[in-house]
């Protein structure tokens, strides 16, 4: 029998992606005949995909790197975050095509507190999507990134400070959160090498690279005393907000959470 709903993951690199297994299991919770699958989509066939999607039916998808911000001109209309942050991760197919940015809000229900003093790294579609969330919260938020003209056009649309991607620095400066919102420590690329003396007991370090679970920032940040957060984290509540527009359904948040491998809530 068919699946009466399809949703998928589009990316490139897609094969380390822990969306199936999350929204398969909330599906499965919820017994809705469904099924989520990884498409690899390198971004010059990003145009085609989603024309396919619309002759396949297909429900929704997610996108990773490097497509969110390629997505929002493909779209025929966009929500609110989509449009601020101008990168979309979440693509319902309802006879159109409608892009969502549901990091914004997956990032801000991830934070245990609000952050005071935040240095961001990065400058793709996870950035904005970060720089966005901070600006609601109120936080005094330096971007860092290695194009300067990408970081200080960022820093201008939400109230942040550009900096050079010069990770010594982060010894230098006052902060209290640290994100990378780079692909820098996943598996395959190179190592986030920040130094020893960045790390504070009392400062927080939020990875959003979740592959490999805990990445070097974080065992290092963790050894010095810093709380550290996972991009699994991350990954699961902009899942459950995206799970949502893809059904109409509360998703099973402890159900997903299992199914990447977090601990249940107590």
């Amino acid at each position: 029998m068919g699946s009466d709903i399809i949703l998928g993951v589009m990316g490139d690199p897609i094969d380390h992606s822990l969306s199936p297994a999350m929204h398969n299991r909330a599906m499965k919770a919820l017994g809705i005949n469904g099924i989520y699958l990884k498409f690899r989509v390198p971004p010059s066939l990003l145009s085609d995909a989603l024309r396919g999607i619309k002759a396949l039916g297909i429900r929704g998808v997610n996108l990773t790197m490097p497509l969110k911000t390629m997505a929002p001109q493909m779209m025929d209309s966009l929500d609110e975050d989509a449009e601020e942050t101008m990168a979309v991760n979440t693509v319902l197919n309802d006879g159109k095509l409608k892009g969502f940015n549901t990091d914004v809000g997956g990032f801000s229900d991830s934070l245990p507190e609000k952050p005071c003093r935040t240095v961001v790294l990065g400058t793709g579609g996870a950035a904005s999507a970060v720089l966005l969330a901070l600006s609601r919260l109120g936080s005094d938020t330096t971007v860092m990134g290695r194009r300067w003209d990408r970081a200080v056009e960022l820093a201008r649309r939400f109230g942040a400070k550009p900096m050079e991607f010069k990770l010594w620095k982060l010894e230098e400066i006052e902060w209290d959160l640290l994100v990378n919102a780079t692909p820098l420590g996943m598996s395959g690329f190179p190592e986030l090498e920040v130094p020893a003396g960045a790390f504070k007991p009392g400062r927080t370090v939020f990875d959003l690279v979740y592959s490999p679970v805990k990445t070097r920032l974080l065992r290092e940040a963790e050894m010095r005393g810093c709380r550290t957060i996972s991009g699994l984290l991350m990954l699961v509540n902009q899942g459950a907000r995206s799970f949502r527009i893809f059904t109409g359904i509360n998703p099973p948040l402890e159900e997903m959470m299992e199914a990447v491998g977090l601990e249940r809530r107590r």
